[in-house]
């Protein structure tokens, strides 16, 4: 049985459209055979007007901007408890609802085991360090966080009062298996449901952990969770805390870090071939040789052109979708709002409009341009992506 060239044109091409890994395999090795033609298709390919790199360049700056005021945001109601050291928004790897924590990208060797983790002002919870006896993350990057609920979360001392004259509630904030109970209430004070709870500064006992920091929502023990006698006097005494932050929904938080201390990160420029430069995907002329791997981000400029696919020896194909996660979401006023394209994650009685900016970020470089929101619908919104420079150099790194 012989096979006919032209089935295996066909074959061939069916099987790099549906992307065959084979086919596409195929294709990585052989990009290198594209370098010589490379220049002859860049000449016929359209560049920008001075206009346009005008205006190209007032949307990157009002990205960056735009991503600074949101971290700024993230920042607002937290504190440093030292001098040497300073807040900083950090990616969060993976949240782990079984095991009731985060796992966080941080500086190695510039974060303190038992850091307190925020958001908004919010307290979520406590660094924990992959050793016992560790007392800094050291290696790798990163850091468990245990939430307040952890069993392995410390106590925290906190208060509550009934109003801005009133005098403050003593308690302590302890973890186990019903989640962040209130426990050992001062004396003079009772539970009142709906109170919001804060940290209180306990310095003079030599606990760095802030005071002002937002706990939560005080709830008081039903009935049924108090056994035995003293009931009325247990549920004026003892009660729960409800979370006013969903924490496995965040892809960012903020915790103390050294100041100066930079982070690692792995780095490359290199140019995309012009012959490959379509807008669904585009392959560039470095490679696992050139430090590149699966998931490093692109960016040209300030404007976020996409993420690695597949990286080969001295090629790599880039898809430009935007990444999974949050992106931001910016109108023409100005508001900044952290969701995903999907209607199901947008925040209550919020929608965006059609021409509104879409800003990608990154933990070192900050706030990229990601595109214009083109369409919205019942399910959510699509992105309209810039257009790729086919003159400018890009530069690829780990997200």
């Amino acid at each position: 049985m012989t096979v006919r060239p032209s089935f295996l044109v066909v074959a061939l091409c069916l099987g790099s459209l549906f992307d065959w890994q084979p086919v596409r395999s195929g294709e990585q090795a052989l990009s290198a055979l594209l370098r010589p033609t490379d220049g002859l298709v860049q000449v016929c390919l359209p560049t920008f007007t001075e206009p346009e790199q005008t205006r190209r360049a007032l949307a990157v700056r009002e990205a960056r901007e735009a991503w600074g005021s949101w971290e700024i945001a993230l920042r607002s109601g937290a504190r440093s408890s030292d001098a040497r050291r300073e807040l900083a928004v950090v990616p969060v790897v993976e949240p782990r609802r079984s095991a009731q924590e985060l796992i966080v990208r941080v500086p190695p060797g510039a974060v303190l085991a038992g850091a307190a983790v925020t958001s908004h002002g919010v307290l979520l919870g406590f660094l924990r360090p992959w050793r016992r006896d560790a007392e800094r993350v050291e290696s790798g990057g990163l850091a468990r966080v245990a939430l307040l609920g952890n069993p392995k979360a410390r106590p925290v001392a906190a208060e509550w009062r009934a109003s801005a004259e009133s005098p403050a509630v003593h308690f302590l904030l302890t973890s186990g298996a019903e989640g962040p109970t209130i426990a050992h209430t001062s004396r003079e004070g009772v539970l009142a449901s709906g109170q919001l709870a804060y940290t209180r500064d306990a310095s003079m006992f030599g606990d760095a952990l802030p005071g002002g920091l937002l706990l939560g929502r005080v709830k008081q023990k039903d009935a049924s969770d108090i056994p035995g006698g003293a009931l009325a006097e247990s549920r004026q005494r003892e009660g729960k805390l409800e979370s006013l932050v969903d924490a496995y929904t965040l892809d960012h938080v903020v915790l103390e870090v050294d100041v100066g201390v930079p982070w690692e990160i792995r780095e490359t420029s290199c140019r995309a071939f012009a012959s490959t430069s379509r807008r669904g995907r585009l392959r560039l002329d470095a490679g696992m040789w050139n430090g590149i791997a699966s998931q490093d981000l692109v960016v040209q400029d300030g404007v976020f052109i996409g993420q690695v696919k597949a990286a080969g020896p001295w090629s790599s194909e880039v898809h430009r979708e935007l990444p999974p996660g949050k992106v931001l979401v910016v109108s023409p006023e100005g508001e900044v709002v952290s969701t995903t394209p999907l209607s199901a994650d947008w925040p209550r009685d919020w929608v965006p409009q059609v021409g509104w900016r879409v800003v990608v970020g990154h933990r070192v470089y900050g706030g990229f341009l990601a595109g214009e929101i083109r369409e919205v619908g019942p399910r959510g919104f699509s992105v309209e992506r810039p257009l790729l420079d086919p003159e400018g150099d890009l530069q690829v790194f780990e997200r």
